[in-house]
């Protein structure tokens, strides 16, 4: 009977234990609760990650909320604007560890709430590197890829390619404007082309694309003789012909295409026309300045 009479006191006393370092961490999650609602993230920061680590609390959904919402204020304030960012990465997996431990209702719109908020502020750098006044293409891509990999988890009815159109298309229409201001720029013009060709895969009727394409495959041709001659360099002039006769041809199965578009028939025709005139085909070049003509559009 002792020896029974000693057991139960050591289970009694291991229960006590155990409740008294549940207490203590629930007492220490309170207390990083408190310090967020204070905005006093920074000391909010080393308790949570002791709650989350303990065996007593990790399996509490809200411990992992909690400390994505610290570490989310954090990034917010240090690292919203960067590619990589390991407050963001953590706050991520807090929310998938969150949301693997069947979080009630409030505690998911939460964890969705901040999901949004990333996925919105990849879709913003990725915007921000696409615009011509801060090209980067790298990391511009880096940033529309994280947009997407996240929304097809977490947004409902997600429209990847709509989104990829609207991207590519902007991408491919600023490298152009860079590549037709100098046919020698070719990584420039290799990311519009590859941009452009990616839209029509997904569209192959897609105007914007299709005008973008054709006006790079022409303006190129005309560089290339222009800076040909520029250079005095006349060794390799049939080459430089015949590659700029396949590059206007290119120009114009494409822009062909965009003849009776509401929105890219006149730019179309006008482009034709001088690929015509450059090409030296007299029939074709009468007719589209025919066109040019009733269409009001002033050409040389």
């Amino acid at each position: 009977m002792k020896r029974w009479h000693k057991i139960h006191i050591l289970l009694l006393f291991s229960f006590i234990l155990s409740t008294s370092s549940v207490l203590a961490q629930i007492g220490a999650f309170n207390r990083a609760q408190k310090l967020y609602g204070e905005k006093n993230t920074e000391l909010a920061k080393p308790i949570i990650d002791s709650v989350v680590l303990n065996a007593e609390t990790t399996n509490m959904f809200e411990s992992h909320t909690l400390k994505a919402f610290i570490y989310y204020d954090l990034y917010k304030k240090t690292e919203k604007d960067q590619i990589n960012s390991p407050l963001r990465d953590t706050v991520l997996n807090a929310i998938k560890k969150s949301n693997s431990l069947n979080p009630d209702t409030s505690y998911k719109i939460n964890n969705a709430k901040v999901l949004n908020a990333i996925i919105g502020h990849y879709r913003n750098i990725s915007v921000k590197y696409s615009k011509e006044s801060s090209l980067n293409y790298t990391l511009s891509l880096t940033a529309h890829q994280k947009f997407k990999e996240l929304s097809k988890l977490y947004t409902p009815n997600f429209n990847e390619k709509s989104i990829d159109v609207e991207y590519y298309n902007t991408i491919g229409s600023n490298y152009s404007e860079l590549s037709n201001k100098n046919s020698k720029n070719e990584a420039d013009r290799e990311i519009a082309k590859t941009a452009l060709l990616k839209v029509l895969d997904i569209d192959q009727n897609n105007e914007s694309a299709t005008y973008n394409l054709g006006i790079l495959y022409y303006n190129l041709s005309v560089n290339i003789v222009k800076e040909m001659t520029e250079d005095l360099n006349l060794n390799n002039v049939d080459a430089v012909q015949e590659n700029t006769k396949k590059l206007a041809k290119q120009a114009e199965q494409l822009l062909l295409k965009l003849t009776n578009s509401v929105k890219f028939k006149n730019r179309a025709t006008e482009a034709l026309y001088y690929i015509y005139r450059n090409l030296l085909d007299a029939q074709k070049t009468e007719e589209y300045k025919k066109k040019c003509i009733e269409l009001n559009i002033k050409i040389d």
